[in-house]
Parts: structure tokens; C-alpha cells; sequence
């Protein structure tokens, strides 16, 4: 059902889906009058009793299945609605108060990698095969279920398009053979073992953390590409993966998202699917030094055997191949937001008609983690084309933004959102959050560079940009914002609790639940913008209101108080290491992460679940 109540009286949320190319799903269970949840929101729009004041767009970030996105949907929308002060003050002084709220779904999944963890005898049997007839048959099984494995961890969608591309079926082949054909897995412990020579001579230990393996990485880490830093990429380094390995990622990568630089608006780190991949094998490399089983095909079939650990091969190799997934996402994320997600906004504003340039309708955009991606493009629209938005937002709102901050610089990806003018599409502020505790984004920087989540945004950005730095210290601080405002709060003091641990590989990344985070929402809501300031300068014209529409679900949706939810759309369960359940041993969740990869990593248990989850890239 896309229409779903929240637990204010009266409230409800609307959901609506993309698929991974942009379009929009139908709904099909009746719950709308439409088959399009599109076409039912701006019939919501253009009625004239009790119209919407405020309308409320929500992105999620990634491994978030359409379940997923709404249990933190209702999670955070209520929490917002429960925000009674800043309720009151959206409604007082007889101000019209009147919540549109909508939460985008997109495909983003990546969760049920623990099917990549094939049974152990599967694997013993497949390493100790020699290479006759019946070797060769155990090989072949093993490979084939090992590719199966490794594709299961997509949605259905996204699993289809690689089985229907016959290069990238082959492509998960060849990695599939690097986990479980001797001679392949010998190739890959042999790389790993140069990895963690190079990185033991520099005087690196081998400690399981993301924090272990930096000073290994150094500048063998890529740069962000040139359209999101406005400098020139730092050179890989030379190889150690096999070639073979490396272009079945790109393989892989190609088919998931085949966007160039320029399509994606160079917001998220270029298509260098090599020079990352490469990254991402050495930092779980050296992160694994002194944990690793043996650096031998033997020694591995023994394990696996054993059902001890998560084998090396299989460790070291769902490493770059979850960053080559996750890139794919971040790009999608970007583009749907640039394309899909732009052309719903410029649709809802024209059903709003005159009202959404005098003030009178104001929208709202909120994203966590890569749904500040989608959050931006979105904003933006199409690069280097003309805006299809009638309106400017009211507000925006990047709650642990996994996006560079480089973005934000003179050339980057981004700027135009926090660029004072007419050309800025947002009227009033620009809020973001970030954390030193985000475990997540300390690892996003490793291969992206850092990313505005972690450390905020610059505090020069340039004289066209008005730009600075708060301190969140108090729940219910008055943060002063001020229209085309771009404002980075600290808000590691409240965004700090994670699981805890070694092997707590997202920290605060999901904390981001508590008042001080929505109240920083609602205190970019309530800024008061002049109502001149609305209409957009570039936008394709708006259309005049149309009489109410009739029917419907979600009578007082926004009556008084009950509503507001600007929900911080969240990225919330994109628990992606795994983050959320258990945390291996210690089996403390993560605050405010209901879905994690809960079932992510099958039979594998113990210190086995713990490695799964390390080498998983958990933004």
C-alpha cells in the first residue's frame, strides 16, 4: 500500500518508486484512485480546500529495500511529527499548516550478501579437487553457485539485468572462480600477500579497522574525479589484483549503472572502476593483516573445511566487489535524482500552480547519506541543461551527506545548490550534518575523498557562497538561518553512538534519530523567506491550479500540529556492512537501525559474520 498512516492522528505518508532507469512503478493494490502515485499527488495539490502548505521530499541512501524505506520513513516522519514545539511554531500566529509528506523509494539493495558464503564443503571439495574430470565438475559447480551467490545480494532487478547481460554473467564467473578455483585463489592470496608485505615494511598493523589500513593506502587511493574536486586525479597505483579480476568488476559495474562522468555530473567520484577496485582490495588486505588464514589455496580449503572463519579468498574479494555495487548505487542515486526525481518535483510545483512561486506552497527536500545525492541532483536537474523547477525550494537538508565535499567547490559537481543568485534553486537555507564519529564515512573517504557527512562543508567556498560553521550543543538551539544560506553543523556531540567495537564499522552513521537532528530540520522549514523570492529564473512556467480533487486517503493530513514530518530521510537502513543487527559478538544494535543487513550473512557466524561484514563497504 503506497498511502501509509503514521502514528500522529490524521497523518499519513505517501510512497513512491522508481525503477533503476527512472521510471515510475505503477500501484497497483487500489489504495490510490490512480495508478500512478504521481498523478495522485498533484491531484493533492491542486485542491483549494485546505490546500497544502508544505510539501515534504524524502530520500533514503543505499542497501534499503522498498521495506526497508518505509519502516524508516514511518520512523522518521513520526519523530518529526512528535517535534510538538517546532509542530507549534509551524502552525502558529494562525499560519496555514498543511503537510504533504513523500517518501521516494529506489533500488538501491545490497543486503543478502551472506549468500555469497557458499556451505563449506562446497568450497573444501571445489579446493582439494585436482585437475581431472571429476575436478573440473566440482570447479564448474562451484563457480556457478558462487556467481548465484554473489548476484543474490541485489534486488530482483538489478540481479536480472546482470544474468541478461552475457558479459557480465561471465564476468561474475570470473569472480566467482577467483573465490573457489585453486589456482585463481592461489593468484589472489598472492596479490593480498604483496598488499600486506608493502604495508607491514611501512609500519602498518593489521588491525580489522578502516583506521589501520589509511596510512597503507596513501595516495594509492583515487582522487575524486576532476568535475566533483576541481583538480586532476591522483595516478593509481600500479596493479596487484589480476587483470582478469579487474575487468570483471568493470564488467559488473557497466552493467549495473552504465553511466559515464558526465552523465552522473561527476558528483560521485568518477567511473574509475579499476583504480578503486584496486583501493578496496588493498584496505581489506591490510586490514586483515595478521587475521588471515595462510596465504595458500591449500590452507584456505582447510578452513573452509573446517567452517572456521570466512575465507580469505571469498574476504578478499566481496571487498571490491561490493565498492563496485555501491558505486553503481551512488551514480543511480545521482542520476535518478538529476532525471526521475527532478521531473516529479517540477510536476508537483506546476499542480501546485501560483502557489508554489508566492510562498504559499512550499517544498522541502531532506536526504541521508547517498539520498543527498538524489536530494542534489534533484535540485539541480540535468547537467549542463536548462532547470524544469517553476519554483526554488523553501529548504534543503543533508543529514551524514556520503557526498564529497568537494562538490561544493568552484567546479564542483554541486555548487550551484549553495551558490547565492537567482540560479540557486533552494530560497532559503541549506543545512547539513556531520560527524567524526561516522565510522561509515571515514571508510567512504578512503576511495571518494571526504565527504561532506564527515567533515562538513569548507568554511570558504568562496564570496558567492554564504557559507559557515555551527556547533549542535543543545537540542533546541536557535541556529539563526538566514535565506541562501549554507550552513555545516557539528553535530558530532548528539550524532555519536554506534555499536561500539572493533568491528563497528558504521558508528554514528545511524544516529541520527534524536531531537537535535529534527529540530535542525524544522529550524531550515520555519526560516521566513521573502515571498518574492520563490520563482524560479530558468523554470518551464507554471500551470494554474486545478479544482480539488476528489476522494482520497489521508483526510487531515495535515491539520494543525499533526503534521509535519519533514522526515531526515535516511539512508537509515542502509545498514550497510551489516551494520544494524547484531554486531557480531557483541549484539548491540546500532541506534535507530531496525535494517540493517539482518540477514546478511546466512550461516555464517561467529568471527565468519564479523569478516562478512568488514568487507562490505558500510556508507
Amino acid at each position: 500500500m503506497p498511502i501509509f498512516p503514521l502514528k500522529t492522528p490524521d497523518l499519513h505518508y505517501f510512497l513512491i518508486s522508481f525503477d533503476a532507469r527512472g521510471k515510475e512503478l505503477p500501484e497497483t493494490d487500489g489504495s490510490v484512485g490512480q495508478q500512478w502515485m504521481s498523478v495522485e499527488l498533484q491531484a493533492r495539490l491542486r485542491r483549494t480546500t485546505n490546500p497544502v502548505s508544505d510539501i515534504f521530499l524524502v530520500c533514503h541512501g543505499w542497501n534499503t529495500s522498498a521495506t526497508a524505506a518505509h519502516n524508516s520513513y514511518v520512523r522518521w516522519m513520526s519523530a518529526m511529527a512528535d517535534d510538538n514545539a517546532d509542530v507549534a511554531r509551524a502552525g502558529a500566529e494562525g499560519r496555514h499548516f498543511n503537510p504533504l509528506l513523500i517518501g521516494v523509494q529506489w533500488p538501491s539493495k545490497f543486503g543478502d550478501i551472506g549468500g555469497a558464503a557458499l556451505p563449506a564443503d562446497v568450497i573444501a571439495t571445489a579446493l582439494d579437487s585436482g585437475g581431472g574430470a571429476n575436478g573440473g565438475d566440482a570447479h564448474a559447480a562451484a563457480v556457478d553457485a558462487q556467481a548465484s551467490a554473489l548476484a543474490a545480494g541485489l534486488d530482483n532487478d538489478d540481479a536480472a539485468r546482470l544474468a541478461a547481460d552475457p558479459a557480465a554473467a561471465a564476468a561474475l564467473k570470473t569472480l566467482a572462480a577467483a573465490a573457489v578455483v585453486p589456482a585463481e585463489v592461489q593468484q589472489l592470496l598472492d596479490a593480498a600477500g604483496e598488499v600486506a608485505s608493502a604495508a607491514s615494511k611501512s609500519g602498518v598493523q593489521g588491525s580489522g579497522r578502516v583506521a589501520a589500513a589509511a596510512p597503507a593506502l596513501g595516495s594509492a587511493v583515487p582522487a575524486t574525479a576532476p568535475a566533483a574536486s576541481g583538480g586532476a586525479p591522483v595516478a593509481a597505483p600500479a596493479s596487484t589484483l589480476p587483470s582478469a579480476t579487474l575487468d570483471a568488476l568493470a564488467a559488473v559495474a557497466e552493467a549495473l549503472e552504465p553511466l559515464s562522468e558526465d552523465e552522473d555530473g561527476g558528483a560521485t567520484g568518477g567511473p574509475d572502476v579499476h583504480g578503486r577496485a584496486e583501493a578496496a582490495f588493498r584496505l581489506e588486505a591490510t586490514a586483515a593483516m595478521g587475521t588471515a588464514p595462510d596465504a595458500s589455496a591449500t590452507a584456505a580449503a582447510a578452513t573452509a573445511d573446517s567452517g572456521g572463519l570466512l575465507f580469505a579468498p571469498l574476504r578478499l574479494l566481496l571487498r571490491p566487489f561490493s565498492d563496485v555495487v555501491f558505486a553503481a548505487f551512488q551514480r543511480r542515486a545521482a542520476h535518478l535524482g538529476r532525471t526521475a526525481v527532478h521531473d516529479l518535483l517540477a510536476d508537483l510545483m506546476a499542480a501546485a500552480g501560483h502557489r508554489a512561486t508566492d510562498g504559499s506552497a512550499r517544498f522541502h527536500a531532506v536526504g541521508h547519506s547517498l539520498g543527498a545525492h538524489m536530494v542534489s541532483g534533484a535540485a539541480l536537474g540535468r547537467r549542463g541543461g536548462r532547470s524544469a523547477l517553476p519554483a526554488r525550494l523553501h529548504s534543503a537538508a543533508l543529514i551524514q551527506a556520503a557526498v564529497p565535499a568537494a562538490a561544493f567547490r568552484p567546479g564542483g559537481a554541486y555548487r550551484r545548490l549553495v551558490e547565492g543568485g537567482p540560479d540557486r534553486p533552494v530560497a532559503g537555507p541549506v543545512v547539513l550534518t556531520h560527524s567524526a564519529t561516522d565510522r561509515a564515512l571515514s571508510s567512504y573517504a578512503l576511495l571518494y575523498g571526504p565527504p561532506l557527512g564527515a567533515v562538513g562543508a569548507d568554511a570558504d567556498l568562496g564570496p558567492t557562497v554564504a557559507s559557515r560553521r555551527a556547533l549542535m550543543v543543545d537540542a533546541k538551539q536557535a541556529y539563526t538561518l538566514a535565506p541562501e544560506e549554507l550552513v555545516s553543523v557539528d553535530a558530532g556531540a548528539f550524532v555519536d553512538e554506534g555499536a561500539g567495537g572493533v568491528w563497528d564499522v558504521v558508528g554514528s552513521h545511524m544516529d541520527i534519530t534524536d531531537d537535535p537532528v529534527s529540530h535542525l530540520v524544522w529550524e531550515a522549514v520555519l526560516t521566513v523567506v521573502p515571498v518574492d523570492a520563490y520563482a524560479a529564473t530558468g523554470g518551464r512556467g507554471v500551470l494554474s491550479a486545478g479544482g480539488p480533487a476528489g476522494g482520497g486517503h489521508g483526510g487531515g493530513l495535515g491539520a494543525a500540529a499533526g503534521g509535519v514530518a519533514a522526515s531526515v530521510s535516511h539512508g537509515i537502513s542502509n545498514a550497510v556492512g551489516g551494520v544494524g543487527a547484531a554486531v557480531g559478538a557483541t549484539g548491540r544494535a546500532a541506534k535507530g537501525t531496525v535494517d540493517a543487513v539482518s540477514g546478511a550473512v546466512g550461516a555464517v557466524a561467529g568471527a565468519g559474520w564479523r569478516a562478512l561484514r568488514w568487507a562490505l563497504p558500510p556508507y
